[in-house]
């Protein structure tokens, strides 16, 4: 495998910056647009008729565990790039690193579920409703009740606010000290990121597969899955490196701010791992 270098202020192309600025700018004012956008629906999706609910809803979760579950290979990857002391990814794990960014956005994002959990909106979450009101089909209403204990809205909105809070703090944690080593050159900081790295993946298994249970399982209180965590992890982690190919492959183009930093090999490795990931989210 090859090792890339660190990447250096001096040396990347001043015109990516203005490009940079121009593009943060655009950002900014399709965000606002967006925000505004996502009001209104939202608005639609709480006070609406329940056809308008039932389609706003099940448009918005489906996105919106997408786009999480991308932030979450990302995560991932930077965690398992640690642990196994890889050198080649050096370069393309800072991009991984931004996509952790995401994570407050998506918090904030994820405050439309908890207002629908607050409201008992059960045309969101059919464990919501109870007794005559329940659309449960009442023959298995009896296996819903067996399960209050871990889907009420209490319990819900705690383990939401915990699940990004533990994503928020290890994406900060390591691109903070990811970026203390790319100035000092410390190798005992290399040493720390990968100590303290190996502790968090079971800590990620836990809270993504209890995000997968509580925000789509639960749709259908009665079924289950003992897989289901799996299955979601796999596909957040093969949509993030197809993700990652093409930041790489724009990022290093001729006029790209990593131009000469991203190189042959590192296109190779990450398809390697795309490829092995069809594999395993198809199995």
């Amino acid at each position: 495998m090859s090792h890339s270098p660190t990447v250096s202020i001096e040396g990347l192309n001043p015109d990516s910056f203005r490009l940079g600025e121009r593009a943060g700018g655009i950002v900014g004012k399709a965000g606002v647009v967006g925000l505004i956008g996502l009001a209104v629906a939202c608005a639609l999706g709480l006070f609406g008729d329940q056809a308008t609910q039932s389609r706003f809803w099940h448009a918005y979760i489906t996105v919106y565990v997408y786009f999480t579950s991308i932030a979450l290979g990302a995560l991932f990857f930077v965690l398992i790039q640690h642990v196994t002391s890889a050198g080649w990814s050096v370069t393309v794990r800072r991009i991984a690193e931004l996509v952790t960014d995401a994570f407050p956005l998506l918090a904030v994002l994820g405050l439309p579920l908890i207002a629908a959990a607050l409201m008992g909106q059960e045309i969101v979450f059919p464990w919501l409703g109870h007794g005559e009101e329940s659309i449960v089909p009442e023959g298995v209403q009896h296996l819903v009740h067996k399960k209050a204990g871990y889907l009420n809205t209490l319990f819900f909105i705690i383990r939401m606010v915990l699940y990004f809070a533990v994503w928020i703090w290890m994406a900060k944690y390591f691109k903070g000290l990811s970026m203390q080593q790319d100035l000092s050159g410390d190798p005992a900081i290399t040493n720390l990121l990968k100590k303290r790295s190996a502790p968090m993946i079971p800590v990620f298994a836990l809270t993504l597969t209890f995000f997968a249970i509580d925000v789509l399982m639960s749709l259908d209180p009665v079924w289950y899955s003992t897989i289901f965590g799996v299955y979601y992890f796999a596909g957040g982690f093969l949509c993030f490196m197809a993700l990652l190919g093409l930041m790489a492959k724009k990022l290093g183009s001729e006029d790209g701010i990593l131009s000469g930093y991203i190189r042959d090999e590192h296109y190779h490795d990450i398809g390697k791992l795309t490829f092995a990931f069809v594999m395993f989210w198809g199995y």
